[in-house]
């Protein structure tokens, strides 16, 4: 049997890997933005109207990315803990995450 200490450390690690991700996926979007740049300056020279296509489609792309990151951060708000979760049950709190998790 388990004693009843074990389960906030194991969910405090998933936690902890879950802001990794989500903090991995910001830095990854925020470094796009400026690599997107630097390859429309390298590319202009060649074709200016399809160096601004590509860029309007990458920028379009990392803004996507960046919403779908929130998604991913859904779950640790509902199972965080906060007081105004006292509403519903952990049933659905627990319910709701998995959805937002199985949304990918």
């Amino acid at each position: 049997m388990s004693n009843g200490s074990a389960l906030p450390r194991s969910r405090e690690s998933s936690a902890g890997r879950a802001w990794g991700h989500y903090g991995y996926g910001v830095f990854y979007c925020a470094c796009h933005v400026p690599l997107t740049l630097i390859f429309y300056d390298l590319f202009k020279g060649v074709n200016r109207s399809l160096a601004l296509l590509v860029v309007f489609f990458s920028l379009v792309g990392t803004a996507v990315e960046s919403v779908s990151l929130l998604c991913h951060f859904a779950p640790l708000i509902l199972l965080g803990g906060g007081h105004y979760m006292g509403a519903f049950t952990t049933e659905q709190l627990q319910a709701w995450a998995y959805l937002s998790l199985r949304l990918f």
